[in-house]
């Protein structure tokens, strides 16, 4: 029905998701540790990962890239930069979906 997504729309988002996954456009700074000072953060550590997380935000979950571990995030996916299939060919989605109610390296917040 209109204003639905539909199967045409999953496969469009998810080739859009592993080009930018491959080559992110935007970038959120990461990496050092939890509640570290923003000047501190990376937008790139240099070891090749791009990680897929996301955090709480005023709108709801917001989810960002991450070319630097994202402490304190909910980090769902993680993929070699240079391999991004590799990692949708062998994806287990139930450990990704479960891996939202986890906080990665900082408190655990539960939001429901």
């Amino acid at each position: 029905p209109p204003g639905n997504i539909g199967k045409k729309d999953i496969a469009i988002a998810m080739q859009g998701l592993k080009t930018q996954m491959a080559n992110p456009m935007f970038v959120t700074k990461g990496g050092v540790g939890y509640g570290v000072d923003e000047t501190k953060k990376v937008v790139n550590d240099g070891k090749g990962w791009v990680w897929l997380a996301a955090e709480m935000s005023p709108g709801g979950l917001a989810v960002e890239l991450f070319q630097s571990v994202p402490y304190g995030k909910r980090a769902i996916l993680l993929a070699k930069q240079s391999n991004v299939d590799e990692l949708f060919s062998k994806v287990n989605w139930d450990v990704a979906v479960a891996n939202i109610d986890k906080t990665f390296g900082g408190p655990q917040v539960k939001q429901r």
